[in-house]
């Protein structure tokens, strides 16, 4: 499922410093009205990255999703 909104590097830098003072995913999604694992993504790449904002991604994202591809190659199949 695609994002629906994009958290703000305040919101997630509260997330980490949260994280850091040992609290458990369930109250950090609770305090901050955001999804558990939004939470989970978001100490994830502070873990891997040490930082909090969005990365450049290389090159143009993709147009079809790997689902419509499968449902494109099952039409061709069938006609």
């Amino acid at each position: 499922m695609p994002r629906r909104k994009d958290i703000s590097n305040e919101v997630r830098e509260a997330t980490v410093a949260v994280h850091q003072s040992w609290r458990d995913y369930q109250a950090i999604f609770k305090q901050f009205k955001v999804h558990h694992f939004t939470v989970r993504q978001i100490i994830h790449k502070w873990k891997t990255f040490k930082t909090v904002v969005s990365l450049v991604r290389s090159g143009r994202p993709s147009k079809f999703t790997p689902r419509s591809n499968c449902n494109a190659q099952r039409n061709c199949k069938k006609n």
